[in-house]
Formats: C-alpha cells, sequence, structure tokens
C-alpha cells in the first residue's frame, strides 16, 4: 500500500465516507450525502493527475483537469489530516496553477503525466509543459 492510499483510508475514516473499489478512475468515496471525491496527498509525494488516459487527445492543460476531474469533490491534504475541500470550478482553478507535465518511466510505458506541485508552478515548469507541446489554457 502506498502513501496516498494510506491517506485517502485515514481520510474516509475521518469523514464517515465510503471508499470505492481499489482503483477505480478519479473517484475516491462517497460521502454519507451521496456526493463524490477525488483526493489527493500532498504529504510525502508529487501526487499524479493520470497519464496517458488523461491527456489523450487534448491539447490544454485546463481540459486534461476537467476531463480527469468526475468526483463531485477534490481534496487535497496539504498537512497531515489539514485538507481543503473544492468544488469541480474551485479545483480545475487550483490545479491549473500547480499541475506540471512529468513522464513515467520507460518501464511504465514513457508516457507524459500531470504531477500536483505543493506550491504554484515555476516558470521552469511551465516552459515544459509548453515545450511537450500543450498549452495552459
Amino acid at each position: 500500500m502506498n502513501i496516498g492510499e494510506t491517506r485517502e483510508q485515514a481520510y474516509a475514516r475521518e469523514v464517515n465516507a465510503r471508499a470505492t473499489a481499489r482503483n477505480t478512475h478519479a473517484t475516491d468515496g462517497t460521502y454519507p450525502d451521496g456526493t463524490t471525491y477525488e483526493f489527493k496527498t500532498l504529504i510525502g509525494s508529487k501526487p499524479s493527475l493520470g497519464g496517458k488516459k488523461t491527456l489523450e487527445n487534448v491539447k490544454t492543460i485546463k481540459e486534461a483537469i476537467e476531463r480527469y476531474l468526475i468526483a463531485d469533490w477534490f481534496v487535497v491534504e496539504v498537512q497531515e489530516s489539514c485538507y481543503l475541500k473544492m468544488d469541480k470550478a474551485t479545483a480545475v482553478e487550483w490545479l491549473t496553477a500547480r499541475v506540471t507535465l512529468s513522464k513515467a518511466s520507460a518501464k511504465r510505458g514513457g508516457w507524459y503525466k500531470l504531477r500536483i506541485l505543493k506550491n504554484p508552478r515555476t516558470q521552469e515548469s511551465t516552459n515544459t509543459i509548453l515545450k511537450a507541446g500543450y498549452s495552459i489554457e
């Protein structure tokens, strides 16, 4: 089990949510009111918003983020037990300012992946996105 799954389970217990099946794409659980959420933690990693599937047939990073966010809420653990809970529109803006492009290892196909940074993206990371043929918005 990786750190993200461990933190995700702790969050689900804390908010009395029902977790989805393992490896469910872009929806990690359901709150008691029936709304869904996607959970990411910035503790110990730079979490991914996905790679090949998220970026397939997309040329703007914002469009890729909008495609990825299928849950009702996006939750980011910024510090231990300190969560930002955002609706889709807020999450798209928050993520658009923070994601960067990296490549999965060649062993995993070498696909580009979107990674979430703790702080707003640097100009160097923005240049990496542009050089790869994507625009931000």
